[in-house]
């Protein structure tokens, strides 16, 4: 089951799965290379992008996504207004400063492969990883797998046993599991709770009251921080299609009217 904090995860947009997924791919590859202990080693990096990714990858943002995880970067605390930047000094410099830590050769045209006709069994949205030392040779690997709602996957998740393992441990964990909304009906008559009081059951196995209050409210505030910041942008939206902001217009236009 989605916690309703997980649906309303804060992230970069404009995508969730093509955007949020590999944002985190890049920064976990980047985390694993430190935590196996390959960062002095480690000179060269290449980025594979394959199916749903490589084919709409440009318009989602998703090339310049993954290339901000791997510097470092996490999705919920970004700042939008430095994805772009951050991406075109790397161009220049073909240079990447890995995790924030060590400065890398990194050619965007030669390095970051996009494989439109190519899809990983797995699933659609598949990225892979290849880090490499001072002899070029292949010293690291990461494939991973944005599999939507921001949530990022490795291989083995695909192995039926671990699906039915992972499957079986929530089940026994939520007091309260529910699949449809009739089902959510009928446990709220039973019990004799309202849908908010079933629900905060369900996220307390995870979390204390006052996080949970914590987590909503910082959703909350990110909600309105992105409103306000719509209301006064204007120009063209990111993502080289010439889509015009909206946002700006209609506000003028509705506090004209009172």
């Amino acid at each position: 089951m989605l916690s309703p904090l997980d649906m309303f995860a804060i992230g970069i947009g404009p995508s969730s799965s093509h955007t949020v997924g590999p944002m985190k791919a890049g920064l976990a590859f980047a985390n694993r290379i430190i935590e196996a202990g390959y960062l002095e080693q480690v000179i060269k990096l290449k980025i594979e992008l394959f199916g749903s990714l490589a084919l709409t990858g440009e318009g989602h943002g998703t090339f310049l996504a993954v290339i901000n995880g791997l510097a470092g970067e996490d999705p919920k605390t970004i700042n939008p207004d430095t994805i772009f930047s951050r991406v075109e000094q790397i161009k220049l410099s073909k240079q990447l400063c890995l995790a924030k830590l060590k400065l890398i050769d990194f050619d965007y045209q030669q390095d970051l492969l996009i494989h439109k006709d190519k899809f990983l069994p797995q699933h659609a949205n598949g990225l892979q990883f290849s880090a490499y030392d001072a002899s070029n040779q292949l010293i690291l690997t990461g494939e991973y797998f944005s599999i939507g709602g921001g949530f990022i996957v490795e291989s083995d998740y695909f192995l039926a046993e671990n699906c039915a393992n992972q499957n079986d441990l929530l089940a026994d964990s939520i007091p309260y599991p529910f699949t449809t909304a009739k089902e959510l009906f009928d446990l709220c008559s039973l019990h004799n709770l309202t849908i908010a009081q079933l629900v905060m059951a369900n996220e307390q196995i995870k979390f204390s009251y006052a996080q949970i209050r914590a987590q909503t409210l910082e959703i909350a505030e990110v909600m309105h921080s992105s409103i306000q910041r719509g209301i006064i942008a204007k120009g063209l939206l990111p993502g080289g299609l010439d889509v015009k902001r909206r946002a700006n217009k209609l506000y003028e236009k509705l506090i004209k009217s009172d």
